[in-house]
């Protein structure tokens, strides 16, 4: 898997929408069409940099690792 296919998904599973119609990644942006996580706010968020999200996603694999340990 592509590690934009990885980001889609990532961002797919975080903000409960489509990978493929919701996540539209420009250049180095990436913007999104879903549920805010923390607000419930439905609409349309700028989700960041591609280098952002892929350094949330590696945190997030992290902690997921410490805690199974």
């Amino acid at each position: 898997m592509s590690i934009e296919q990885e980001i889609r998904q990532y961002l797919a599973k975080r903000f409960q929408c489509d990978p493929v119609v919701d996540v539209q990644i420009y250049g180095d942006v990436v913007d999104v069409r879903g549920t805010m996580p923390n607000t419930h706010a439905h609409g349309r968020f700028c989700a960041g940099s591609l280098d952002e999200i892929e350094n949330a996603m590696r945190r997030e694999s992290l902690a997921e690792v410490a805690l199974e340990a």
